[in-house]
């Protein structure tokens, strides 16, 4: 072959570009993962509702009328209508402003949606209330089932990544429970949730920063793999995670999906 025909090597600058490019993405994870760790450690239990609180209450997307009147994600229409029975009442956890509740309303189903952010719920009243919709928005308390609520319902909305926002294992299978307890024996439920791979190994140094720093607190709340802070606390899920925590809540899992979105799709036993 003639010399200008064969493959020649990079530019010097290039290489020292892809190297520099490779170590400057591995320095801005290690700062995450210490920025990430160090805040869950300094983080009481009660910073952790707080936190979230404040977060959706500053982010104009949950709270824009727009939004809210797009209603379900596909993926979300086509597990609801798969599986809610027909006419039937749909508790939605985590309904934000509303935008699942118009959803499901608009399928003619009777959503009841609670949620704990005052200002999301405050503006989900006036919203629903300018779309015409006579559903039910109320305020909880965090990570609970507001008290009062009468069963049974047809299926259980969680709304979209709301489940990762509850702290520790023994919480969401509590949350789990309360939901359990306002459905009938094979009722759906559709729960979404962030997904990690167990080879991923920042979450493990997240936590072992965070437990350090709790360890100087002298603070023996606990911190889970997959535990993060980035605006809101979430825990990111494995599946065999989501799955014990489903069982040990009274649900099994029917139908699983990493795309676009992971969710799945479980019935009360």
């Amino acid at each position: 072959p003639t010399r200008s025909s064969q493959r020649r090597p990079p530019a010097m600058r290039v290489r020292l570009a892809l190297h520099s490019d490779r170590w400057f993405k591995r320095l801005m994870n290690a700062m995450r993962v210490a920025h990430q760790g160090a805040w869950l450690g300094l983080f009481r239990v009660e910073d952790i509702a707080q936190a979230n609180s404040a977060a959706y209450a500053q982010w104009d997307r949950y709270l824009n009328a727009d939004y809210n009147r797009s209603g379900l994600a596909d993926w979300e229409h086509d597990a609801a209508v798969g599986y809610f029975p027909p006419d039937s009442a749909i508790l939605v956890a985590s309904a934000g402003a509303g935008r699942e509740v118009l959803g499901l309303e608009r399928l003619g189903y009777h959503p009841v949606g609670f949620d704990p952010s005052f200002e999301l719920v405050a503006q989900g009243r006036r919203f629903l209330e300018s779309e015409g919709s006579t559903a039910e928005l109320l305020l909880s308390p965090p990570d609970h089932v507001p008290p009062g609520i009468e069963g049974p319902f047809g299926g259980v909305l969680v709304g979209w990544g709301g489940y990762i926002h509850i702290y520790t294992r023994t919480a969401r299978v509590s949350f789990l429970r309360e939901l359990r307890a306002l459905v009938d024996h094979n009722a759906p439920m559709v729960l979404s949730f962030f997904l990690r791979m167990p080879e991923d190994r920042s979450f493990t140094a997240t936590q072992r920063i965070a437990l350090f720093v709790r360890a100087l607190r002298r603070s023996r709340e606990p911190i889970e793999p997959g535990d993060t802070i980035e605006g809101t606390f979430d825990h990111h899920f494995t599946w065999d995670e989501i799955e014990s925590e489903l069982t040990d809540g009274g649900f099994s899992v029917v139908e699983s999906s990493s795309a676009p979105y992971p969710h799945v799709v479980c019935r009360a036993v």
